[in-house]
């Protein structure tokens, strides 16, 4: 499990992570898929990152 510093709780927790996947137009024929990663704190649940990813889709 990822451990990064919550900035509520004012130290290292455990992150939950959510995904969420989504295929974007970027140009006229380009498609890519965009994958979202968002942490919050195990403990107190708020928001600590979020990472976007982007490849061509298939």
């Amino acid at each position: 499990m990822l451990r990064e510093y919550c900035p509520s709780c004012q130290m290292l927790q455990n992150m939950n992570m959510s995904c969420f996947e989504s295929i974007e137009n970027e140009k006229e024929d380009c498609k890519v898929k965009v994958t979202v990663k968002n942490y919050q704190c195990a403990i107190c649940h708020s928001f600590v990152k979020s990472e976007e990813t982007k490849e061509p889709a298939k």
